[in-house]
């Protein structure tokens, strides 16, 4: 739908004629992109690493208290999956809410797989 709006859109978002250091146009976007670049990097404030503090552990209890592993049942993933709302917009996966509802069944065994098997804090 945005896509059609967009496309009837009288005004047409461009950037540019930009204007180097120089004083010269930037003709490609490879010059484009440097000129953004070298532009915004200069706005930022570039901070040295040697006096970074170190953050204090929100955790206090002892290590038998830390969570290894996460139980998570096949029904809680039932659960979970009939609770989608099929009225919705499919997120960055471009999976319906409607289609991973129809197909709970087969996504129960492998998504508890996948939770049991990974402890969240070491994910990369």
């Amino acid at each position: 739908m945005f896509a059609y709006v967009r496309s009837k859109s009288k005004a047409k978002v461009k950037v540019g004629p930009l204007l180097a250091n120089t004083g010269q146009p930037v003709d490609t976007q490879q010059e484009l992109a440097e000129e953004f670049d070298e532009y915004f990097s200069s706005v930022f404030t570039k901070e040295g690493t040697a006096n970074v503090p170190t953050a204090k552990p929100i955790f206090t209890g002892s290590e038998a208290e830390t969570l290894t592993t996460l139980d998570i049942t096949d029904d809680m993933i039932r659960k979970k999956l009939s609770l989608l709302r099929a009225d919705k917009a499919p997120g960055n996966d471009a999976l319906s809410s409607r289609l991973l509802r129809e197909i709970q069944e087969e996504l129960v065994h492998p998504l508890r797989y996948v939770y049991s098997t990974q402890n969240p804090y070491e994910m990369a």
